[in-house]
């Protein structure tokens, strides 16, 4: 804690609220130690404290988990706003300002290097920011990245298991995978894995891919995935496509969205497209034209599914595009 005073739970994953009182920046570590007393996991996290009547940015990156060295590489700020400034540090020594900038990463040659890449977002006013990481696994040119695809429901209901899975990887026996589940808990491991969250809120899981022919060679996939209470709607969002050149036609589908609670059904969808614009009704699905009047331009799609009894969810994903 910012106080100096460490705080001990037994088998709890959820620990109480704390209230801060001063404003200014903390760093809070989350340790996860075994029956026999070593450490297993840990996790450290910023948090950014400000007056109630502050605008807080938020800082979001969207970009690939792997590149080849002398690629230029495209890294998005996800709902980027004009006012807000952006920095860009690309852990080789190097920075970058603006909202989408383009990186080439050039390790010594021949070598695969692994790059944590943050991003601090700053209000209008420079009275607060938020800061995020990001990891990415450089190639030598002769190497192709493998390609697959993390099997993750994009939203789940606290206290119930969520299954996870890596798919379509090749040669998954030359890979040593592991999962990072971002609430703190002992991580996972195997191409199938998953979880219980305790609490609602959005969770970065990271799966990890470590080569057995070379274990510096390491591939960080992240995923975000919303967690409801338990009986409200529980959100899907799929958007086809998730990235183009401008003016781009996206269909935006919650259809696959469901309620567990007795009786209860859906009985209404609202997308806000992020651009200014927004729709709302019983339709599930909803087609929408992004402009972009720069280079790149990111938004964030939102949809809010309501339900029967009154409750909501929301639910998130990016669209990313260009001129």
């Amino acid at each position: 804690r910012p106080d100096g005073v460490i705080d001990t739970y037994e088998d709890q994953a959820t620990i109480p609220s704390y209230t801060f009182d001063p404003q200014g920046d903390y760093d809070f570590k989350l340790e996860v130690t075994g029956a026999d007393g070593t450490t297993k996991n840990y996790e450290i996290r910023s948090v950014g404290v400000y007056p109630q009547d502050i605008d807080m940015p938020q800082a979001s990156i969207i970009a690939p988990p792997a590149a080849n060295a002398g690629e230029a590489v495209n890294f998005f700020a996800a709902d980027p706003d004009p006012a807000n400034t952006y920095l860009w540090e690309f852990g080789d020594g190097t920075s970058a300002t603006g909202p989408a900038p383009t990186k080439t990463f050039n390790p010594p040659v021949g070598q695969m290097a692994t790059y944590s890449v943050k991003l601090t977002v700053t209000n209008a006013a420079g009275t607060a920011q938020d800061v995020t990481m990001q990891k990415i696994t450089i190639v030598p040119d002769s190497v192709n990245p493998p390609s697959f695809l993390l099997d993750i429901p994009y939203a789940a209901e606290d206290d119930t298991y969520v299954p996870m899975s890596v798919e379509n990887l090749p040669d998954p026996g030359n890979w040593t995978i592991t999962w990072q589940y971002g609430d703190g808990s002992p991580l996972g491991s195997g191409i199938s894995a998953g979880n219980t969250y305790s609490a609602p809120g959005a969770y970065q899981i990271v799966c990890t891919l470590t080569s057995n022919l070379d274990p510096s060679y390491q591939i960080h996939k992240p995923f975000t995935i919303t967690v409801v209470p338990h009986g409200s709607p529980v959100p899907n969002l799929v958007l086809t496509p998730g990235m183009g050149q401008a003016p781009l036609n996206v269909t935006a589908d919650a259809g696959n969205s469901y309620v567990s609670a007795a009786g209860a059904s859906i009985v209404n969808y609202e997308f806000d497209w992020g651009d200014g614009n927004s729709d709302s009704g019983p339709q599930s699905a909803r087609n929408h034209t992004f402009n972009c009047s720069d280079s790149s331009c990111a938004y964030t799609v939102r949809v809010t599914v309501a339900d029967s009894n009154g409750n909501s969810s929301i639910i998130s994903a990016a669209v990313v595009t260009w001129q």
